[in-house]
């Protein structure tokens, strides 16, 4: 069997099997299989041999790249560097040199990477090496705006460690950072900050320079083109990377399958060197020394958009290629990929968990071997263009859908839709930006000729502005999906290899019957067998309360929610609980039980009530000057507690959105079918936790939980008559605060594990009498500061305990 048919074809091979041994080497490393994945690779390698479709020295060429590989990374991996073994602290001042460009997510914060030189813990100055650190600025824009790449700084802030994803589907900001070698968060305010001086080094001299020349250029266009044109400019010339989008205007694009428009990419590196081309053969300059001074302006245009993934691919590919053109060698499109692939991974292996990286490769990839296919057949030019603007972002969806969905769970069906009807008006903005944005460094004619252009430019800016707005309020414009896994992924892809085969060689039937297969495992895959048994899953959301019971019939119910958002960070309920529900494909709650109106166990019923579906909503008090229709006033009410904005927020989305709400009576079975029942009691009291809603969750095969919410022992023990005599497991009250469990409450409940919701906290929590009281009645306990995430299955005769390992990314069993 041949796999291709030419020699040509035989040298790409050889080039793809090389790439392709080195990122499995990342790859093994990086999902720590390193025996799983050297032995598949091993025995793919000895197959082709075998069916001497490789060579013996090309053999030993792929182990030795496979090896190298995993050495390279191994040796530039690491856990901490010498800053982050001071985190957390509280107060510490840093100096170092900005080496990131500042972005911002609105006008009061801006982030950006600080290179440190020297740092001063606990009041003293100390000698160390070089660190980076993420600054996360709490300040007014015009108080951070002069802040720019190569400026020193010295701040003051607190010094944390970024948080490991100890919830299943998280996303692991510590992986994310720890891959650009940073190990540390600087959290400042407004007036703790101070620009020391500018650029020192010479690098940086010139990368401030082309940065300042980027904010003159977006400036002059200011004053003609408003938001969001003025973004939608800035992103398509130089990325959102250096051009912030609004956050309406981001959500927008990404909702339509827009976004990459306002990311820079390979359209505009290549349509600066064509412009440049363009312009020196009408001067009439020297064919080599245009190629050589369009590589400069490559590499000015690659500094000035902040290095991003598919500009870097996209210039070093071109860069590439016009050195082939000086020497008078030509190169192959694919095989180059491949080869700009590898060496960006040998300078920074982490660069292949970057989405950019993936992304740009996998549509590049895909646009390289199949546009040929279908394009080369059509010979008349009008209906060539116009197969192309639907070919192209038809074969970029097929190719790119399956990483968006697997990072941000949507699928978005009217991407393709989107970008034919912006295509032709991209190429007349990205034209018409670049064209303005050189004439803006001439200063005689700058702003009359960039005021030309934003007025021809304008409309074409607002039609895509339009069109971005109308596909991305249509009907599911952005559909939510469940994560596809890794094998998914793999099986996908080789479904379009083999039908690129298929399409491509003379003997298809091996092909044929691979694709065939390929499809079958691919549909296997999504396969999956519900559980019979309950299932308990309390999520990891630091110092407060949030757990998913799964009944055995298959309803999911949920016993609080976290805490409220603050500030620019995202609440618990968004990054960690719809997360999870995303990806476990959970599209309904049967009910949502909110025990008192401490936001953190309140916090974030609001964001979950507006984003999934909810039969009932049960709560212990409604607010005062609240009207709702949906709500049944069924219990004990006090008019005498004061209302936070959270419990206000919680009854008027639950209006908005015609959830019926309810207080539940005492001793009240609130939810039930043949397999489970839920009960509520609680005290009545006016202090919030000690009359808070306690939970008794029981299923069909005799287990049973005890939710204690924030209920103090007096209060656990006046309804211990209610509690069962066997508890299969206790919720601990008050994330382990002290006075929240004693020897005789135990007694009355025996319960096999304890589980305390906590984390970081200033209260102490959870309490050591309280731990020790649990130890010393033989108590198995289980905590989510320390053990992340934790589920239980409660099985006919046994239970079975997982804690989510953060390394992994899986649950382990820690308790059969």
């Amino acid at each position: 069997m041949k796999l291709f048919n030419t020699e040509f074809m035989s040298k790409r091979l050889s080039v793809l099997l090389f790439t392709i041994s080195y990122i499995f080497g990342l790859l093994a490393f990086y999902t720590e299989t390193l025996i799983l994945f050297a032995v598949i690779f091993f025995l793919g390698l000895f197959f082709l041999c075998l069916r001497r479709i490789i060579s013996e020295k090309v053999l030993l060429i792929l182990i030795t790249t496979f090896l190298t590989a995993v050495l390279n990374v191994s040796l530039r991996d690491k856990e901490f560097d010498f800053l982050s073994s001071f985190a957390p602290l509280s107060d510490i001042t840093v100096e170092g040199t900005v080496i990131s460009l500042p972005t911002s997510s609105n006008s009061d914060f801006t982030k950006f990477t600080l290179e440190t030189e020297n740092f001063t813990p606990y009041g003293k100055s100390t000698e160390y090496d070089k660190s980076k650190v993420l600054v996360n600025l709490f300040a007014p824009k015009d108080k951070f705006k002069d802040i720019e790449i190569g400026n020193k700084l010295r701040l003051k802030g607190r010094l944390t460690k970024p948080k490991s994803a100890s919830n299943p589907y998280e996303f692991c900001y510590a992986a994310y950072l720890r891959n650009q070698h940073i190990f540390s968060r600087l959290y400042v305010d407004e007036d703790d900050f101070k620009i020391i001086s500018a650029p020192e080094k010479l690098h940086f001299k010139f990368l401030f320079g082309l940065n300042r020349l980027r904010k003159n250029m977006i400036n002059m266009h200011s004053k003609n083109i408003h938001s969001p044109s003025l973004e939608l400019l800035g992103g398509i010339v130089f990325g959102d990377d250096a051009v912030n989008p609004t956050p309406e205007m981001k959500n927008s694009f990404v909702n339509s399958g827009l976004m990459h428009i306002i990311a820079a990419s390979g359209m505009n590196v290549s349509l600066i060197f064509g412009m440049w081309f363009f312009i020196s053969q009408i001067l009439r300059i020297n064919y080599k020394f245009s190629v050589f001074t369009g590589m400069l302006f490559i590499v000015c245009y690659t500094c000035m958009t902040g290095f991003g993934p598919p500009v870097l691919r996209a210039a070093l590919m071109l860069l590439l290629i016009l050195l082939g053109k000086l020497i008078d060698r030509k190169a192959d499109s694919v095989s180059l990929l491949f080869i700009v692939a590898f060496i960006l991974l040998l300078i920074s292996p982490s660069m292949l968990l970057n989405i950019g990286f993936q992304l740009s490769f996998a549509v590049t990839l895909g646009l390289l071997l199949f546009c040929p296919v279908f394009l080369n057949k059509i010979k008349n030019k009008i209906l060539y263009t116009i197969s192309s603007f639907v070919l192209i972002p038809l074969i970029a969806q097929f190719f790119a859908a399956p990483v968006q969905m697997f990072y941000f769970n949507t699928f978005t069906p009217y991407s393709v839709l989107a970008n034919i009807s912006v295509v032709p008006t991209l190429s007349i903005i990205s034209f018409g930006g670049f064209l303005s944005c050189i004439f803006a460094m001439i200063s005689p004619v700058a702003h009359v000729v960039v005021k030309i252009f934003d007025f021809l430019l304008n409309p074409f800016l607002r039609y895509v502005n339009i069109v971005a707005d109308y596909f991305s309020n249509l009907p599911c414009a952005s559909v939510v999906v469940p994560a596809p896994s890794v094998l998914s992924l793999i099986l996908y892809y080789l479904i379009i290899l083999f039908f690129y085969l298929v399409l491509t060689n003379k003997d298809k039937r091996i092909y044929i019957y691979s694709l065939f297969a390929a499809i079958v495992l691919f549909v296997f895959s999504f396969l999956s067998f519900p559980s019979k048994y309950s299932e308990v899953l309390f999520f990891d959301v630091g110092n407060a309360d949030a757990a998913l019971i799964k009944t055995p019939s298959g309803k999911y119910i949920m016993i609080d929610t976290g805490k409220a958002p603050y500030k620019n960070f995202s609440p618990a309920s968004e990054r960690v609980i719809y997360n999870y529900f995303k990806n476990a494909g959970i599209k309904k709650l049967d009910g949502i039980i909110v025990t008192h109106n401490d936001s953190d166990h309140s916090g974030g019923t609001p964001f979950l009530m507006q984003n999934i579906k909810i039969d009932k909503l049960f709560v212990r008090r409604k607010p005062l000057n609240i009207r709702s229709d949906n709500f049944k006033n069924s219990g004990y009410n006090s008019d005498e507690i004061k209302d936070n904005q959270t419990t206000v927020k919680i009854f008027e989305t639950a209006s908005h959105k015609k959830i019926p709400a309810a207080i539940p009576k005492n001793g009240e079975i609130i939810l039930s079918d043949e397999t489970f029942k839920m009960f509520a009691y609680y005290t009545e009291s006016e202090n919030d936790n000690e009359s808070s809603i306690v939970n008794i969750y029981s299923d069909v095969y005799g287990n049973t939980l005890l939710f204690c919410a924030d209920a103090d022992i007096k209060s656990l023990l006046k309804l211990s008559d209610k509690f069962p005599a066997e508890t299969s497991v206790l919720k601990v009250s008050h994330h382990g605060a002290k006075d929240t469990v004693s020897d005789d409450f135990l007694n009355k409940i025996n319960p096999e594990y304890a589980l305390v919701s906590t984390g970081f906290n200033i209260y102490g929590h959870p309490d050591e009498q309280t731990l020790n009281i649990l130890r010393k009645n033989h108590i198995r306990v289980l905590r989510t500061d320390r053990d992340n995430a934790v589920k239980f299955i409660l099985q006919k005769d046994k239970i079975l305990v997982y804690s989510y390992n953060t390394r992994r990314k899986k649950f382990e069993k820690i308790y059969d």
